[in-house]
């Protein structure tokens, strides 16, 4: 998908929030990744504070759209754009923060 299409994609957006009805500046919305066929494109509604990530597809069929309400700021994304790997350690540590803090107990049956 070239530049001219992914800026095109911005009008596959919603108008309005979905969470608050509220009407979108899409003038505000961003591209933050534009890959092959595939854009993706976070906005964030200036009444309710909630953010829609949009994940826009072009392929023969046409175009198709998916969408999600989150808390995740455009620069949040950026964060996760970073290649590193989950690794082993990396579980093992979330599992004992998840443990220790008591907010599951996987040995409960």
């Amino acid at each position: 998908m070239n530049f001219d299409k992914a800026k095109n994609s911005l009008f596959q957006i919603p108008e309005t929030c979905p969470h608050c009805s509220h009407k979108f500046n899409k003038a505000e919305a961003s591209i933050i990744r534009h890959k092959g066929d595939s854009v993706l494109i976070h906005i964030t509604c200036p009444n309710c504070k909630i953010s829609v990530i949009s994940s826009i597809f072009l392929n023969n069929s046409g175009i198709m759209t998916v969408g999600m309400l989150t808390d995740l700021s455009k620069e949040d994304l950026g964060m996760l754009k970073s290649n590193s790997t989950i690794t082993v350690d990396d579980v093992i540590d979330m599992h004992e923060y998840i443990e220790e803090k008591g907010y599951i107990n996987l040995n409960k049956k």
